[in-house]
């Protein structure tokens, strides 16, 4: 469950990079682990310490950014910034004995923002499967809902991103625009139709679009 793949960069070689992170069930020895603002945090040196702190400062101005601190805080689930995760952004990891969302610290913060509430959104749909999906579900059902909850959580990435936008910010939309062209193109359009009023027809369409 992740917002892992920059287009960019090789396709395969993020697959690895992500799956070697997803199969560590202990915490990287370099991260030290602290807290901002309530949020349980892992980092791997002064750099990341600074990202994240501005990070969180940014999530604080918006609806949806304190809610992302808020589920985090809730579920007390560690919030990781590290380097050397190639061309990836960042990931959620399910794992009951090391359930944390990572992002890339080599990666531009503008684009980490929508990347967080990405990923903490995903958070919140794990939350509330259960574990009956599985089995009561076929492979296409399956895929059809893993497509659907990553729609869901790029709509909600770039609700985040307007909202930054609406108080002055575009970078995180033009960067959620750089890489996701034919959502921001879906949302655009939408808008326009809808005499530029941002409303749930808006984001049905959007949802539709990725």
């Amino acid at each position: 469950m992740s917002e892992l793949i920059d287009p960019r960069h090789p396709f395969n070689k993020q697959i690895n990079t992500i799956k070697n992170a997803f199969n560590k069930k202990e915490v990287p020895e370099n991260l030290t682990t602290t807290q901002i603002e309530g949020v349980t945090v892992r980092i791997d040196g002064e750099r990341s310490m600074a990202a994240l702190q501005d990070l969180i400062g940014r999530l604080n101005q918006i609806p949806a950014g304190r809610e992302v601190l808020d589920v985090l805080r809730e579920q007390g689930v560690p919030l990781q910034m590290q380097g050397g995760l190639g061309g990836t952004f960042g990931y959620f990891s399910p794992d009951p004995e090391n359930t944390h969302i990572c992002l890339n610290s080599d990666r531009d913060l503008n684009k980490l923002c929508s990347t967080l509430v990405h990923e903490t959104h995903h958070l919140m749909q794990h939350l509330q499967d259960t574990t009956a999906d599985r089995f009561v579900l076929n492979l296409k059902s399956q895929i059809m809902l893993d497509r659907a909850k990553e729609a869901d959580s790029q709509t909600w990435a770039l609700r985040a991103c307007r909202e930054w936008a609406a108080l002055g910010n575009d970078k995180p939309y033009e960067q959620f625009k750089y890489f996701y062209p034919e959502i921001a193109e879906a949302f655009e359009e939408a808008l326009a139709k809808n005499n530029g009023v941002e409303d749930d027809k808006v984001w049905t369409e959007t949802f539709k679009g990725w």
